[in-house]
């Protein structure tokens, strides 16, 4: 069903009923939470209506390109899309770490020797990796 108004004069008119019904399913037990299936059909759905970042498919070509595990810092994005360190700011690094989220990269604290210190880094997705839903490599001595 699509749905291309809402009467909100309408639904004040109904809210006590609305909660009372939602009460009384819940106290029945009735499953309130989507099934796993449907909330993959539900992700999908948001996704086609997400408005992008500009620099979304930039970022996710190089994201794309990362292998093997490979980690990366929102600055190497940043140097990706050619922005020149003396105009980078904060902004920048936390919108390039918005579209590394929704594209599924992990983040995690990485020591960097060069630097002799650890520093935020970024890493791909794995393919049909088993821990992928819940976000985590087990095998990483860092997770």
């Amino acid at each position: 069903m699509k749905v291309t108004a809402i009467r909100l004069a309408d639904i004040r008119l109904i809210v006590d009923q609305l909660w009372a019904e939602a009460v009384a399913a819940f106290r029945k037990g009735e499953k309130w939470w989507l099934s796993a299936k449907l909330e993959k059909i539900a992700a999908q759905e948001q996704d086609e209506r997400l408005e992008r970042d500009p620099w979304f498919n930039d970022i996710a070509a190089y994201v794309e390109r990362r292998t093997g595990g490979t980690w990366f810092t929102t600055g190497e994005v940043l140097e990706h899309l050619e922005m020149p360190v003396a105009r980078r700011e904060r902004n920048h690094e936390m919108r390039v770490a918005a579209v590394l989220r929704q594209l599924g990269c992990d983040r995690k604290k990485r020591w960097d020797p060069t630097i002799n210190k650890s520093k935020w880094a970024f890493q791909a997705p794995k393919e049909n990796d088993e821990n992928s839903e819940i976000g985590g490599d087990f095998n990483d001595p860092f997770f």
